[in-house]
């Protein structure tokens, strides 16, 4: 029993301290937007907030339906810092903007992490946030989340919400590139 317990810990105190946006165990940031615009001025809007945010849109954008009212991607947020014993960090995630008259989605999910660390072996790890962050190795003996994962969750968290705050910010405000 001790043995189960112990096993558990890491998960019962992710799970009571976490501070994740979480659908069917997958972390998943989204969010609906209510703007006044047709679902032409919206998609196009969207493809040019692609290009604007991210280094190559032709990269990114992997899907792009404009009947369907669908674009995805995949793109990242580099975090890099000499606290925390952290080198660099990069956050790989899908990103799905879903498009209708009047409002649109946006979802960004599978997260997953390549994070290097100085360690005495300048370790690189890859993997998928859920498990990062319930990883035995995430965790300190008190169950808190280790400096390391705290601040990279903190980041990203950060960085996600940014990202879907700007993207509402091009739908909603008064002035777009269709008012002129």
């Amino acid at each position: 029993m001790k043995a189960i317990f112990i096993i558990l810990l890491p998960v019962l105190c992710f799970s009571q301290t976490e501070t994740w946006p979480m659908d069917d165990g997958v972390i998943t940031f989204s969010r609906v937007i209510e703007c006044d615009l047709s679902k032409d001025q919206i998609y196009s809007l969207s493809r040019s907030w692609m290009v604007d945010h991210f280094r190559s849109a032709d990269n990114v954008i992997q899907f792009d339906d404009k009947e369907m009212g669908k674009i995805e991607g995949k793109g990242y947020s580099d975090y890099s810092g000499s606290s925390f014993d952290i080198l660099e960090c990069q956050n790989w995630y899908t990103i799905s903007i879903l498009i209708k008259d009047d409002k649109a989605k946006i979802v960004i999910d599978n997260l997953l992490y390549s994070v290097k660390t100085i360690t005495k072996y300048g370790s690189v790890h890859m993997m998928p946030a859920e498990s990062y962050f319930q990883s035995k190795k995430s965790f300190k003996a008190n169950g808190e989340l280790r400096s390391i994962p705290k601040t990279i969750r903190d980041v990203t968290h950060q960085n996600l919400t940014d990202l879907i705050d700007s993207y509402e910010q091009v739908l909603t405000s008064d002035q777009n590139e269709f008012d002129f």
